[in-house]
């Protein structure tokens, strides 16, 4: 593929996200090959599009993630089928109220329109501490009513 198309195959998995929860995991099953290695640094490594969506549905189960917003800030591709993204996932839950939100840097490998593998980094303290700063709003919210 070329750069533009594996750049376009990047921003439409990112832009699925956003649709639904049921979005987010047909994304991972028809653009993850088979043993994608999708490694979150510090958090959790998984290898195939089946222990990704495990990984996904347990994310819903404990946070209640409806969607993702993808805010790309940079993207761009390298030799070899190599897409850097530099973004901010926003994380909803089901009552469309913001859960978290965390800067992330990930570098992505593509073979034959599929993705092989996947690093991300971000701040875990940050993104914990959001999400509790995201919770007590609720919280304090709800009391008000």
């Amino acid at each position: 593929m070329s750069a533009a198309a594996d750049i376009a195959l990047v921003r439409r998995f990112f832009e699925r996200w956003a649709v639904s929860f049921e979005e987010t995991c047909a994304a991972f099953e028809e653009t993850f090959a088979d043993d994608c290695l999708w490694d979150q640094k510090p958090m959790a490594v998984t290898t195939g599009p089946d222990e990704a969506l495990r990984f996904l549905r347990r994310t819903r189960a404990v946070m209640g993630l409806e969607r993702i917003e993808v805010e790309l800030l940079s993207i761009a591709a390298a030799s070899g089928g190599v897409v850097h993204t530099q973004r901010v996932d926003r994380l909803y839950g089901h009552s469309g109220a913001l859960l978290a939100q965390a800067p992330v840097a990930g570098v992505l490998h593509l073979r034959d329109g599929r993705i092989t593998q996947w690093k991300e980094y971000f701040d875990t303290g940050l993104f914990v501490a959001d999400t509790v700063r995201q919770g007590l709003r609720r919280l304090a919210g709800g009391l008000r009513r």
